[in-house]
């Protein structure tokens, strides 16, 4: 089955594809049970901790649709998908959470200064695991129930629901871990990598991923060995000190089973461009994530061609750039030409 020069079956998918990221469900329903109100478009991405301060007319640049990349048919629609300017409104919303857990559990983040408390920490990372779970699933139902004739597109298919349904069980043990801190008020469970730049925000990101390579393209652990624990960590972008200034957060439960997140961060730390090597880690691992207009119309066109085409790449499994190992993930960069960011301090909590 192929989609190409069938704009009405493209449009088609996307719809059905949206509809897919539209279902209400509050996810913090295992909580207790005072879920009250409607279920609520929630912001992922803070309006007023990280998307004001790098918006322009109260727009950013954001990715349209989360997740489109689990779609078997990303070969032929993905061209549909590219940054846009979106009201901050608009951004990193999904249908997760009824409107009483949504206030009373993000309170912290939304209605006060963000200092580094570790009960913020918590529920930035809370948010930001939840979401990638309503989503998982979500795109797991989208793979299974989108009809499928073309042999190799099954296989394809079926290899990505495979990967699904094991990231699905890694997120949902988490999920219950954070539950049962979260209860416990036990906000120390989660450990919190900092890093803090002398630089105005010009991005902010919260998303989960499996770090696979430091930034040196050193191993860390096979994404593929389906048979093992693999960890987690929670990747976020945070505008800091009156908008002044940048922290880079790694976040994961000390629960995880081996040092990968703490090797990951260690080698963003150590990485010769920095600012390059963040820009890249948004690009090859990152779909929740906004960036600054006045930023982003400032790059020349290689350098906004080299964003896209590295957003496309990524969400198109089979023709991704492999960085060899031993390898920096920015040696093809062409951020890593720019000033760098300044690494002002490192701390852990």
């Amino acid at each position: 089955m192929s989609f190409e020069n069938n704009p009405e079956k493209i449009k088609e998918l996307v719809d059905y594809h949206k509809k897919q990221f539209k279902q209400k469900k509050c996810m913090a329903s295992t909580l207790d049970s005072n879920c009250n109100g409607k279920i609520i478009e929630a912001h992922t991405l803070s309006s007023g901790l990280m998307l004001k301060p790098i918006s322009f007319e109260s727009k950013v640049y954001a990715p349209p649709v989360a997740n489109m990349s689990y779609s078997p048919y990303n070969k032929d629609i993905i061209q549909a998908f590219k940054l846009k300017k979106i009201g901050i409104g608009n951004v990193s919303t999904f249908n997760g959470f009824c409107a009483h857990h949504d206030k009373t559990l993000f309170s912290p983040l939304e209605d006060k200064p963000f200092y580094f408390e570790q009960q913020q920490l918590f529920m930035l990372m809370y948010r930001t695991v939840l979401k990638e779970l309503y989503l998982k699933n979500a795109s797991l139902n989208f793979i299974k129930s989108t009809l499928i004739e073309d042999p190799l597109l099954e296989m394809e298919q079926l290899l990505r629901a495979k990967g699904i349904v094991k990231s699905i069980e890694d997120i949902e043990k988490n999920k219950q871990k954070l539950d049962m801190h979260l209860k416990k008020e036990d906000w120390g469970r989660v450990i919190n990598n900092i890093l803090i730049f002398n630089s105005k925000p010009t991005l902010v990101a919260s998303s989960p991923f499996y770090p696979e390579k430091t930034i040196t393209g050193e191993i860390l652990q096979d994404l593929l060995n389906f048979d093992i624990e693999l960890s987690q960590l929670v990747f976020s972008i945070i505008p800091v000190e009156q908008n002044t200034k940048t922290a880079i957060i790694i976040s994961y439960l000390d629960t995880e089973p081996n040092n990968t997140p703490n090797m990951f961060f260690n080698s963003i730390k150590e990485a010769k461009h920095k600012k390059a090597a963040i820009i890249e880690i948004i690009l090859n691992h990152v779909e929740n994530f906004a960036v600054s207009p006045i930023w982003y119309e400032g790059l020349d066109q290689a350098r906004q061609e080299y964003f896209l085409k590295k957003m496309l790449l990524t969400s198109d499994t089979e023709h991704m750039e492999e960085e060899k190992e031993g390898e920096e993930i920015y040696n093809n960069s062409p951020f890593s030409e720019d000033e760098d960011w300044i690494l002002e301090s490192s701390f852990s909590i």
